[in-house]
């Protein structure tokens, strides 16, 4: 079983885009069954969010919420692969310490004018992927 962390600044029960996907992205990997129908992926989400009134019990993944370094130090080490939903610079240091290959999510919105005269915004979504995780 491949064990991830996936690391977002923002999460549940705060609302908006990186934490709607990084949840969505928590769940699809915890349903992911192997060949003989076991699951492929061990996740546990980290995040600065605190939860308020929100059971993270409702959810099929640990939740880690506002981790000390220890902690953080801890997850990464335990971890095969780390996932930042976003830039953060503390976990992408401790997986390069410990080695980790790590994916670097960013989304961004851009202002942009094209050769047709219009502007406006458009949403800009870029992943990093090490070789080491390429096929």
């Amino acid at each position: 079983m491949v064990k991830v962390v996936i690391y977002s600044h923002c999460f549940a029960p705060s609302v908006g885009g990186v934490e709607t996907s990084v949840e969505a992205l928590a769940r699809g990997l915890t349903r992911w069954k192997g060949v003989h129908g076991s699951p492929e992926f061990e996740i546990v989400v980290v995040t600065n969010t605190t939860a308020g009134e929100f059971d993270d019990r409702a959810l099929p993944f640990p939740v880690v919420r506002s981790p000390s370094l220890l902690e953080l130090l801890g997850l990464v080490r335990r971890a095969h692969v780390l996932h930042l939903a976003g830039p953060a610079l503390l976990p992408l240091l401790l997986a390069k310490i410990f080695q980790k290959p790590t994916v670097v999510e960013s989304r961004t919105e851009l202002f942009v004018r094209d050769t047709s005269k219009r502007a406006g915004l458009v949403n800009v979504f870029a992943v990093s992927v090490p070789n080491s995780l390429r096929p």
